[in-house]
């Protein structure tokens, strides 16, 4: 075969195994991983959900009472911990002060001054002046610390009077006039009835309650400003005010109230500085919901579970209660528009049916569709040029063996001994 047919045959080789490794029909080595195919078209992959609306933190507020109102109350909180796009309040104290009993605040201290009380009116009975005088003034300071009402400021009126009929009962005789006179400016309007008490007792009496001169009584602080019983304006505050002994108690929604007894100097000024007492969270929670439970109408109910909102941080609210009979009924609140729903009876319902009105929309699905990742790159033996290049060479190989295993009588195998022929 002349050496022009074989070169000629080499190339056609190659140019064939070039067009097959271009057209992706080249063959990988046996032992090598079969290469997928990357698709013609890109794939559209989504982007992840996008995040939801903003967590809402809802509060349980149990107004029904009893065991069963409690339950369903902690059944809830329970399930808004779980509920997705709900949250809880965090503070425990502010949670239990929304939940289960409603002691008044000030239950306590009433209840030390009223024992103080009995026990002085016991030791007077038996003579025991000083002993009385000491419990009615442990009483008195027990109201220094508790919100003015007309309970409180009548029951600081009777250890005011006691304490004064032990001081006209004291060895020596006693300062009765102060206390006295207190318990006039605290109950103005009192009257001592002479069947009941001693020509002496009703002249004391008449004599504290005789005004000895004006002075004015100066506070200091914040919240409102009680003299007496009787609401007088905001401190900082300045009042005039008979001379004599007064009771000066600063209240407030937000603070605690603290008090003092004091004497207002004829022409002169009592000084009042009552330090700041802010109210613990949980107590303020406390005072709303009282309040909503003797809301008289549908707005100062709105106001009230608005109040307890705020405090508690919450945006929603599930408010339970109990109807004309007796059945709990559950109303949700939220602090937007119409605020209230409708109220309506449990009836045995979950907790997460209950919850389910409060729950956010499901989150949107972005379609923006994202470009698929590039495939990963290609080792260096499988390349499509370096694979052309190899089948070629192959091919070239073949050819050439076939070429020189079939040649023509020219390619005769070379005898050393013969030599080269001769042309």
């Amino acid at each position: 075969m002349p050496m022009s047919r074989v070169l000629g045959g080499l190339a056609v080789a190659l140019s064939a195994a070039a067009l097959l490794a271009d057209a992706g029909l080249a063959r990988a080595a046996p032992d090598a991983p079969a290469e997928a195919a990357a698709p013609s078209t890109p794939t559209a992959i989504l982007t992840p959900p996008a995040v939801g609306p903003s967590q809402r933190t809802v509060a349980i507020v149990e107004l029904g009472g009893g065991e069963d109102s409690a339950r369903l109350a902690n059944a809830l909180a329970a399930a808004v911990a779980r509920a997705r796009g709900l949250a809880g309040v965090g503070d425990p104290a502010v949670a239990a002060a929304r939940v289960g009993a409603r002691p008044e605040e000030d239950a306590a201290a009433i209840a030390a001054a009223g024992r103080a009380l009995a026990g002085a009116q016991e030791h007077l009975a038996r003579f025991e002046a000083n002993a009385a005088i000491a419990q009615a003034q442990l009483g008195a300071s027990q109201l220094l610390t508790v919100a003015p009402t007309p309970t409180t400021t009548l029951l600081l009126t009777e250890l005011a009077f006691t304490e004064g009929l032990a001081q006209l009962a004291a060895p020596g005789g006693g300062d009765a006039r102060e206390a006295l006179g207190l318990a006039h400016a605290l109950q103005p309007e009192r009257v001592l009835d002479p069947a009941v008490f001693a020509p002496e007792v009703i002249a004391a009496y008449r004599d504290a309650a005789s005004p000895r001169g004006t002075g004015a009584i100066s506070v200091e602080g914040d919240g409102t400003v009680w003299i007496d019983g009787r609401a007088r304006g905001r401190a900082p505050l300045l009042v005039a005010a008979d001379a004599g002994a007064h009771v000066v108690v600063v209240y407030g929604p937000e603070r605690l109230p603290r008090g003092a007894r004091i004497r207002v100097p004829a022409d002169g000024v009592a000084a009042v500085p009552i330090a700041a007492a802010p109210a613990p969270l949980a107590v303020q929670v406390a005072r709303a919901r009282r309040t909503l439970i003797a809301a008289p109408d549908q707005a100062a109910r709105a106001a009230a579970v608005g109040k307890i909102a705020a405090l508690s941080g919450a945006t929603d609210a599930l408010v339970l209660a109990r109807n004309g009979s007796g059945a709990l009924t559950v109303q949700r609140w939220r602090d937007r528009a119409p605020g209230f729903g409708p109220i309506e009876p449990v009836d045995g319902r979950d907790p997460a049916e209950l919850l389910a009105p409060l729950l956010p929309p499901p989150d949107p699905v972005d379609p923006t569709p994202v470009p698929p990742p590039p495939p990963p790159a290609t080792p260096w033996w499988r390349r499509r040029s370096v694979q052309a290049a190899i089948a070629g060479a192959v091919i070239a190989v073949a050819l050439t063996s076939v070429a020189l295993s079939a040649g023509d009588d020219t390619m005769r195998p070379l005898d050393p001994e013969q030599g080269f022929p001769e042309r």
